[in-house]
């Protein structure tokens, strides 16, 4: 048997490089080291350039004339995390040395996937770089215009999948048939973002503002894959590998997939995974483009009488005693990817009976090597011939949408404490985005005027309660900050870490 479980540990290892191979790109909210501290959200604080991405209305806050950011390299923020990374499964059951038996087995895939066999867990991933912001400040409204770029996707595993990692081809499981899946999705993308806010009072120490922010995106990057299948054994040796499965890319990857392809239906060429390098992923330029929008609306409530002229410095943009309460819409829109656009798809069954070498060709084809013949088997035959038999279909384009989150958030400011409360929800699964809706609350103290200290907590979304920190140095004309957010218990749903570094030049 371990020649067939070698020929199907190939075909997983091979997914796994058409999908994880992407992520050296690598919280669908924008996060930057100040939001992040105080556990995400930031929709009634983060003002300044910042407002364009998290809640346009803020921008009308900026009280000075101009800010112009230059990033060394800005704002970079890297998030990791979901119910597939679970550390604490993975520290009770595989960190003891000694091999498990069926039963810790079924109790390690019970705890992490759950006990039905089509159950599947996701960790999702974002990367954004903001290199290059502007707000104009204007007796009709302030205006600003950003750059940033973001590389966003996740990857999902069955219940089967883990199972067979672990059991290897157990026939007391596989004895009827598990789906054994496996998918993922990655896209980048490079935006600019043009924002707009105005405001009115409500009275002399109340006002409403009021923002918008449309985006224009250029595709840079995509690729998708989605493996679904069936396994079953039965007798000693029979195994029964429904499969089907769809791959999706665009630019040069499609011209290696399609090479493959071409290779396979000439009988005088041999082709070659080789052929299908996943690094030609990030080359060849634009590959799609799209529109988005952010919007929203803050009432920032001072009890020091008038808003107009209360900011005490450059960098506190609200009164030094006020309440914010603020909602906003991010990420409305798409990204069509329209550039060698191909559908790749297989439909197929490896059935197999048993290996029944052929020691002729051992000997003449294979340097008398059995090992040398398996890798022949299991590499060449059977994961070129079967597995790799897979058709193109020009599709034209592929829709990628942005992930759509919804925010309400409030921000309780008294000289330099600061305490917010923000509650988040996303419209779609895309990269960190969770439909499980997320609150975060968090306490800021600017130490002598320039030296922030946060602490926040945040519980839902896309993995188990999680907690943040963040510390640095904010000058008038320099900013270094940074912030991390991890969870201290992943067994509920799964592990996070974040990262976020603010290294930037502003000039007022």
């Amino acid at each position: 048997m371990t020649s067939i479980k070698k020929i199907l540990l190939f075909v997983v290892a091979f997914w796994g490089i058409c999908g994880l191979s992407n992520y050296s790109y690598a919280q669908s909210t924008y996060l930057s080291a100040r939001n992040l501290g105080l556990g995400g959200g930031g929709a009634a604080y983060m003002s300044g350039y910042h407002a364009s991405f998290i809640n346009p209305a803020n921008l009308g806050l900026f009280n000075g004339k101009n800010q112009f950011m230059i990033g060394l390299p800005g704002e970079l923020t890297i998030a990791s995390g979901g119910p597939l990374m679970n550390i604490a499964v993975y520290n009770k059951y595989f960190t003891h040395g000694y091999q498990l038996n069926n039963s810790q087995v079924d109790a390690a895939v019970n705890e992490w996937f759950g006990k039905s066999g089509a159950d599947s867990r996701t960790l999702g991933f974002n990367v954004n770089v903001l290199p290059l912001a502007f707000v104009h400040k204007t007796r009709i409204g302030t205006f600003g215009a950003a750059l940033r770029f973001r590389t966003l996707g996740d990857v999902s595993v069955s219940r089967g999948l883990a199972e067979f990692m672990l059991r290897g081809l157990d026939q007391s499981y596989f004895s009827q048939a598990r789906p054994v899946n496996f998918s993922n999705e990655v896209y980048s993308t490079a935006e600019v973002s043009l924002s707009y806010a105005t405001s009115f009072a409500l009275g002399t120490n109340q006002r409403i503002y009021l923002g918008i922010s449309p985006k224009i995106i250029k595709g840079l990057t995509y690729f998708k894959s989605d493996f679904q299948s069936n396994l079953k054994m039965s007798g000693d040796s029979l195994i029964q590998h429904q499969f089907h499965y769809d791959i999706y890319t665009v630019g040069d990857m499609t011209n290696g997939f399609q090479k493959f392809y071409n290779q396979r239906q000439n009988p005088n060429k041999d082709p070659s995974f080789s052929d299908i390098n996943m690094s030609s992923m990030g080359k060849g330029g634009i590959k799609g483009s799209g529109m988005g929008l952010d919007m929203g609306v803050s009432y920032v409530l001072s009890f020091d009488g008038s808003i107009n002229g209360q900011a005490n410095n450059y960098n506190n943009e609200l009164p030094r005693h006020a309440l914010t309460l603020s909602a906003s819409v991010t990420d409305l829109g798409s990204v069509n990817f329209k550039k060698n656009a191909q559908r790749f798809s297989a439909d197929n069954t490896f059935n197999w009976n048993g290996l029944k070498p052929n020691y002729q060709q051992i000997d003449a084809k294979h340097d008398s090597s059995f090992s040398n013949y398996l890798n022949y088997v299991a590499q060449d035959s059977i994961a070129r011939n079967i597995y790799g038999a897979f058709s193109p279909d020009n599709i034209g384009s592929i829709h990628a949408s942005l992930p759509t989150m919804i925010h309400l958030g409030a921000y309780l400011k008294y000289g330099q404490l600061g305490v917010m409360l923000d509650y988040a929800e996303g419209m779609n699964k895309i990269g960190m985005n969770s439909t499980n809706s997320s609150i975060s609350t968090g306490v800021e103290y600017k130490l002598f005027n320039f030296i922030p200290l946060r602490l926040g907590y945040r519980t839902g979304g896309k993995s188990s309660n999680s907690f943040s920190l963040g510390t640095g140095i904010e000058f008038r004309n320099f900013q270094l900050e940074a912030g991390i957010m991890t969870v201290k218990d992943s067994h509920s749903r799964g592990y996070n870490v974040t990262t976020a570094i603010s290294s930037l030049l502003l000039f007022f």
